[in-house]
C-alpha cells in the first residue's frame, strides 16, 4: 500500500526520534512496550500464588492495564523472559493448506501462520542472567519458562475502573486480545550445553510485527539485587524522554496504590525506604547515575518525586555535548534543553 505524504513525514519524525533517543545499549533486550510498563510482574520470588484459578487486573496509569490468569508471575519469571527476548527472534512459517482422504477434503487452515522463536542452549540462558551454569538450575529454569506458558495475559481497551466496571457485569470493557507470552518450549537434551528452542505466543508476535517493542539496558537488569528495582527499571529505561518518576506510578508499578485503605503511614514510609534502596540498586548496577528525591506538598499528603540522570547519555546529548566541546564550551543542559530534548514541562 502506497504511502501518503503526512504518513512519510511521521514516519521520518518517528525514526528520527529512535535514532535521537538511543543510549547505546549493548545486546539490549527487545521487549513489548507493555511489558516495561505494567505491574504484571510481583516484586518478589518466593510467596507467589500458584493457584491456576489465580486472576488479577494490574493497572499502571499511562502505562497498562492487564489481567493475569492461571497464577501470579514475579521477578524471576520476568528475568527469564528478557533473557529470552535478548536473543534475536526467528520466523517459522506454517504453510496454510487442507488434506484430502478418500476424497473428502479435509480442511485445515487456509492461511499461512507465523511463529516466533528464539533458539540457544540451557548454559547461555543461565549465564546471561548472571546464574551459576550448573544442572541443578535447568529445572528451575524449565520451571520458570512453563510458568510463562500456562499463564494467559489480557489486555482491554479502557480505563481500569472501565474494565473493573464491565468485569462486574460479566461484559467485556472493549477490543482487546488474550494470549500466552510463551507458546511452547522445546530442548534436546539434559546438558548445559543441549539446544533449547523458546516459541513465542501470539502476543509477543504480534508485538513483533508491528514493531512496538522497546530496547531495555538487560545488563543493568540482570546486575539489579533489588525486586523493587527489577520492577521499576524496564520502565524508567524504556521511557526515554523522561527525567523523572513520581512515587504513585513507582508504587503502581509494584501493584500498590499507597493512598488506598489498606496503606497506612508505616506501610508508605516502609515504601519509601524500599525506593531509595531500589535506586542505589540502580545506581550501583550502572544504570543511573544520579538521584535525588524531592518531597512535594505539605501534610499526610505529602509525596515523593525521583528525579534521576541515566548513565548512559542519549544520542541528542552526545551531540549537543559534542557541539559544545568544539566551541570550547561545557555542555550543561538549561530547562530549555530539557524541553528541546524530552518534550517535557
Amino acid at each position: 500500500m502506497k504511502q501518503t505524504a503526512s504518513q512519510e513525514s511521521r514516519d521520518r519524525e518517528r525514526g528520527y526520534r529512535s535514532q535521537q533517543n538511543r543510549r547505546g545499549r549493548k545486546n539490549p533486550a527487545s521487549v513489548p512496550a507493555k511489558l516495561t510498563r505494567t505491574s504484571a510482574f510481583q516484586p518478589k520470588r518466593q510467596g507467589l500464588t500458584t493457584d491456576r484459578k489465580f486472576e488479577c487486573t494490574y493497572e499502571v496509569p499511562g502505562g497498562s492495564v492487564v489481567t493475569v490468569r492461571g497464577g501470579e508471575l514475579g521477578t524471576q519469571h520476568r528475568d527469564v523472559l528478557y533473557a529470552v527476548m535478548r536473543i534475536k527472534a526467528q520466523t517459522s512459517v506454517l504453510v496454510g493448506r487442507t488434506s484430502c482422504a478418500d476424497n473428502t477434503e479435509v480442511f485445515l487452515h487456509s492461511e499461512n501462520i507465523t511463529y516466533f522463536h528464539v533458539s540457544t542452549t540451557w548454559r547461555h540462558l543461565i549465564t546471561s542472567m548472571n546464574n551459576l551454569a550448573h544442572k541443578a538450575n535447568l529445572r528451575t529454569l524449565l520451571n520458570l519458562l512453563e510458568d510463562l506458558k500456562q499463564v494467559s495475559i489480557r489486555v482491554e481497551e479502557g480505563t481500569y475502573d472501565d474494565i473493573m466496571d464491565a468485569k462486574s457485569k460479566g461484559e467485556l470493557a472493549g477490543a482487546g486480545y488474550s494470549s500466552n507470552v510463551i507458546h511452547d518450549i522445546r530442548w534436546s537434551g539434559k546438558n548445559l550445553d543441549d539446544d533449547l528452542q523458546v516459541v513465542y505466543g501470539n502476543y509477543v508476535r504480534d508485538a513483533i510485527e508491528t514493531n512496538f517493542m522497546v530496547s531495555l539496558n538487560a545488563d543493568v537488569q540482570f546486575k539489579l539485587k533489588n525486586d523493587h528495582a527489577k520492577s521499576f527499571w524496564p520502565y524508567i529505561d524504556s521511557q526515554n524522554r523522561h527525567h523523572w518518576i513520581d512515587e504513585n506510578r513507582l508504587a503502581a508499578l509494584a501493584g500498590r496504590d499507597l493512598w488506598s485503605e489498606a496503606e497506612t503511614s508505616k506501610t508508605r514510609n516502609n515504601f519509601r525506604v524500599t525506593c531509595r534502596k531500589a535506586f542505589e540498586d540502580m545506581v550501583s548496577a550502572g544504570g543511573l547515575k544520579t538521584f535525588k528525591i524531592e518531597v512535594r506538598g505539605v501534610g499526610r499528603k505529602k509525596s515523593r518525586r525521583y528525579h534521576y540522570t541515566h548513565a548512559l547519555a542519549r544520542q541528542v546529548e552526545k551531540d549537543l555535548a559534542e557541539s559544545a566541546k568544539l566551541l570550547g564550551e561545557e555542555f550543561e543542559p538549561t530547562m530549555a534543553d530539557e524541553m528541546s530534548i524530552t518534550g517535557q514541562p
